[in-house]
């Protein structure tokens, strides 16, 4: 029985390989014949575009000759980099096909692998994709508005922002006077990448209204009555303190009104006819605090475009004129504008100004600035009187010398004496030489000082 068991079991697993065999042949010949079905010849050279997100997939289409592929074809491709060593993938990618931004302008070697065989080829990667100029819309502004226009954003598709270039800035004011509006200004910007593509032109057109003589006003008075402002120190110091605010937003002292060094207030310093719009203000004034117009992005419940606030500094707040003027009850409101001085060619308005001084007494005196502003489509005129006070109503400042206290004090104390005299036996009196104080701060022109030297006894 074991005999025969073990003959027929022999028998068995022989016919078992057999037939394996015979499979594993037919395998074998199949995959053979498949493979033989696979093209792999690779092309020298390929141009590779970048796509929107400036990475490319590069696949056995883009490498092989020929045009369509077997679908039962399973090949891997490899792109070598400038080491020889295969490229890494981008991040979230996978395997090394890919080519991102860092290749543009590269020749690299790509390997195609059908199982262990595997042909050779090359591509150049390029970036040919225009970048995307963002364009501006048309906006209408009035003829005296003093605003600059910040270049458009640009994106590029693997250079991200590239620069914008102003290819040409026009201003078309030869218009009627019986038009609405004065000019129109067209502004054509272009952008460029690291590739060298250029966008489409990009034109922004700005439209500037008229304006009138009765949307001029003309500037406050210095001279300390009723509605206008104090008058000017002739140190040339504000007379009220004034604040100002600094890079980081918190009010500081003005140093001086005047700004040129010249002793004089020059326009650029006390003002000229100006337009009364909030986007014309370059600051203001709460009471003897100056601040600045509402900052971007703040919100003031109750306020409008246009409303103005102000810096306390004593509280440290933002003070508001619309909707809070309790808190503001013990503040005077006053504003800065540009000024509307000369020959505004947009708006055809012409602003000439003459001074008239009366000396009032030594370093102090008055102001007439006499303003006319006349429109050149109506010719109509319209002048007015500015006064400006620059008085000198305080005392000379001055830094005393340094002490130098005398070595020749009898007895050690505290607080030496800065000198020890010997009187004459018969007089009892002596002669000192007063040092003369240093650094003086007078008025300008200020040519001739007086002293005067008081003794006080010591304790």
């Amino acid at each position: 029985m074991k005999s025969e068991k073990f003959t027929l079991t022999k028998h068995i697993c022989f016919g078992r390989f057999i037939k394996m065999s015979i499979m594993s042949a037919l395998l074998t010949l199949w995959y053979s014949g498949v493979q033989a079905q696979c093209p792999l010849a690779c092309n020298n050279l390929v141009q590779v575009s970048m796509d929107e997100d400036c990475i490319v997939d590069i696949t056995p289409d883009m490498m092989l000759e020929g045009q369509g592929l077997p679908g039962n074809c399973t090949y891997v491709v490899q792109v070598l980099g400038l080491n020889g060593q295969p490229l890494p993938p981008p991040i979230g990618y996978s395997g090394n096909s890919w080519v991102t931004s860092a290749n543009i302008g590269q020749t690299l070697t790509v390997r195609v692998w059908l199982g262990v065989n595997s042909c050779w080829g090359t591509i150049k990667i390029e970036d040919k994709l225009p970048p995307i100029i963002i364009c501006p819309a048309p906006i209408t502004v009035s003829c005296w508005d003093p605003r600059t226009f910040a270049l458009p954003v640009a994106t590029d598709n693997c250079n991200g922002n590239v620069p914008v270039t102003i290819l040409s800035d026009v201003t078309n004011s030869d218009l009627p006077c019986t038009d609405t509006r004065r000019a129109i200004r067209t502004i054509t910007y272009q952008a460029k990448d690291a590739s060298g593509n250029i966008s489409p032109i990009c034109s922004r057109v700005i439209t500037y209204n008229r304006i009138t003589l009765a949307d001029i006003k003309f500037p406050k008075n210095y001279d300390g009555t009723a509605g206008n402002r104090p008058h000017l120190e002739c140190d040339g110091g504000w007379a009220w303190g004034a604040f100002q605010t600094n890079a980081s937003g918190t009010p500081v002292p003005f140093v001086t009104w005047d700004k040129n060094n010249n002793h004089y207030p020059d326009p650029e310093e006390t003002g000229g006819p100006y337009v009364a719009d909030p986007g014309n203000i370059t600051g203001y004034i709460l009471g003897y605090q100056v601040g600045t117009p509402i900052p971007s992005g703040a919100t003031l419940p109750g306020c409008t475009a246009g409303n103005l606030v102000g810096y306390n500094v004593a509280t440290g707040t933002w003070q508001l004129t619309c909707d809070n003027s309790s808190g503001i009850q013990n503040f005077r409101i006053d504003t800065f504008y540009n000024n509307f001085i000369g020959n505004n060619t947009l708006c055809r308005i012409n602003t000439t100004y003459s001074d008239t001084k009366i000396d009032i007494c030594a370093n102090s005196y008055k102001l007439l600035r006499y303003w006319s502003v006349l429109d050149w489509c109506t010719g109509s005129i319209t002048q007015k009187y500015q006064i400006i006070k620059v008085i000198d109503d305080e005392g000379p400042l001055f830094n005393l010398p340094p002490r130098v206290d005398s070595p020749l004090s009898p007895v050690p104390c505290l607080s030496k004496p800065v000198a020890v005299l010997t009187t004459n036996p018969y007089t009892c009196k002596a002669d000192w030489a007063v040092l003369k104080p240093i650094f003086v701060f007078v008025c300008f022109g200020v040519t001739v000082l007086k002293f005067t030297v008081k003794f006080k006894k010591a304790p």
